[in-house]
């Protein structure tokens, strides 16, 4: 029998011990998938593996923003949505227009 700490997969330097977990998906995602691991000569469960790493690194960050916000309503360390937008509207449409198309002076 292997047992699961026999069983890792080499990410950079670090040796990561695995455990193996069943997903049920559409055909479509399961297509989906071995489209894109063909195409980067990889395997499925490569694929799998990036992409959960990524939700979940995306939903970490979102989330500790998320309690940031939460945390700075409760000290009322906010900025009225009025003075945000005032500070980041340009100076008049012109400049707009100008940044837009990288124009640099006054036509």
């Amino acid at each position: 029998m292997i047992t699961k700490d026999y069983k890792s997969f080499y990410y950079g330097r670090v040796m990561e011990t695995t455990e193996p977990i069943t997903i049920r998906t559409s055909k479509d995602v399961v297509n989906q998938i071995d489209t894109l691991a063909a195409g980067m000569d990889r395997s499925r469960n490569y694929v799998v593996n990036q992409a959960i790493r990524q939700y979940l690194a995306y939903h970490h960050v979102l989330h500790r923003k998320i309690e940031q916000g939460l945390n700075d309503a409760k000290e009322d360390r906010l900025t009225a949505a009025d003075n945000v937008m005032t500070e980041i509207a340009p100076a008049s449409a012109n400049e707009s227009i100008s940044y837009r198309y990288g124009k640099t002076g006054p036509d």
